[in-house]
């Protein structure tokens, strides 16, 4: 047996020699009850549900062995043989920890609360999958809650989260437009803001954690692709950029576009500039934009989304032009769209799942107490620096996420 003994407490809180005083005394009491279970002989708890000591029993080894082969802490303490006997001694008696127990210990519930702008966003989804992904790696189980850019509604999911008593709270938004007052007054509850532009006027504290798709360079990056490819009069097709329907990418984008074709020394033609009423422009966006730019003539388009890029295409050909030896075009998201539309569509991937992995080990950085919440992803000074995740942290401390273009038949013309 592998000796963890001078580690040895219960998952529920009791240290060694209380459990066996309880056990003793059960014993005088005639309440201890054996089980058989695949031929094996175990001891259940009084209440008949088995507990952490119980495992250990059965698996003949430490109760801190079994916490840390559970827990997935100190695996160098657990040897292969130790943790496949524990193993199996959960499978045997049909264990399952004492979560209630364990967040009295431990102070935590393991349970992370995030919060959506708009559930039915593609990008969103791809946003959770990152939080997911990094937040099994650290034991967390996350609760969603959809607030449909409503403040008071984002009022109201941050109080049903804080009565849930969850560990921290990762707020992924995709509107520049809400009520900044109301994250304030839940910074008791460790908070990561992703993609929320927050208003000047607001007394931000600085310890508030945030990350950011940098889409201002991805959209930068995606024109002066174009221009590579030989393009010179570069028109664009976005969506609203003021009101309650605007989003950061879609202002960010649009800063982008301008900020390349000034690198450029191209010129920005307003004729060539379409805005779309709609925070998400669709085929038929690209496709009337298309229409009016053809009496001005372009060789180069670049859509706020995949569905603007793919309807923009359609009219393209529709009109006898060939794409992209007549027109390139880029799209944004790298959604399923881009990779099964014909020509397939170049597109920026804005790398959400990434934002999301970043979040969460931003938050997991809050609740271990460090000092500073970002500073597992700052260089050593505390200054600007690059991530592990290639990430960026600017003085600010905002964490930008930079999206990646990926090149593809709809804008190759050469190499």
């Amino acid at each position: 047996m592998e000796d963890l003994r001078a580690f040895d407490h219960t998952e529920d809180g009791m240290d060694a020699r209380t459990e066996t005083v309880r056990d003793r005394n059960w014993k005088g009491q005639g309440v201890e009850q054996a089980m058989i279970s695949g031929g094996q002989r175990g001891v259940r708890s009084r209440t008949g549900r088995p507990t952490a000591r119980d495992v250990a029993r059965e698996a003949g080894v430490s109760p801190t062995a079994v916490s840390f082969v559970l827990t997935g802490t100190h695996p160098e303490k657990v040897s292969a043989a130790t943790r496949k006997r524990v193993l199996e001694a959960v499978e045997r008696l049909g264990y399952r920890p004492n979560r209630v127990a364990r967040s009295l210990r431990t102070h935590r519930t393991g349970a992370i609360g995030v919060l959506l702008t708009d559930i039915k966003h593609p990008l969103l989804a791809r946003t959770v999958s990152g939080i997911q992904q990094v937040a099994r790696q650290y034991g967390y189980h996350v609760v969603l809650h959809n607030t449909s850019f409503n403040p008071e509604a984002e009022r109201e999911a941050l109080q049903f989260l804080a009565d849930l008593l969850v560990d921290g709270i990762i707020f992924v938004s995709t509107s520049t437009w809400g009520d900044d007052s109301v994250l304030l007054e839940w910074t008791q509850t460790p908070l990561v803001l992703i993609n929320r532009a927050l208003s000047e006027s607001i007394p931000v504290p600085s310890s508030l954690p945030r990350v950011r798709v940098d889409y201002r360079a991805g959209a930068k990056e995606a024109v002066l692709h174009l221009v590579e490819q030989g393009c010179r009069r570069i028109a664009y097709v976005g969506a609203v950029l003021t009101g309650p329907g605007a989003s950061l990418a879609a202002t960010e984008r649009y800063g982008g576009y301008r900020d390349a074709l000034a690198e450029a020394g191209l010129p920005y033609l307003p004729e060539l500039v379409h805005i779309s009423s709609s925070s998400r422009p669709g085929w038929d966006d690209g496709a009337e934009a298309v229409e009016r730019f053809l009496a001005y003539g372009f060789d180069g388009l670049y859509a706020v989304n995949d569905y603007a890029a793919a309807g923009a295409i359609g009219r393209l050909l529709r009109g006898g032009l060939r794409v992209p030896q007549d027109v390139a075009v880029v799209g944004n998201d790298n959604t399923e769209v881009a990779s099964h539309h014909s020509p397939q569509i170049t597109s920026v991937d804005p790398n959400w799942e990434e934002a999301g992995a970043v979040a969460l080990r931003l938050l997991q950085s809050m609740l271990d107490g460090k000092e500073k919440a970002c500073e597992s992803t700052r260089g050593a000074s505390g200054e600007a620096g690059t991530t592990r995740d290639g990430a960026s942290t600017g003085r600010d401390g905002v964490v930008a996420v930079r999206p990646k273009l990926v090149v593809r038949e709809s804008s190759r013309r050469v190499g």
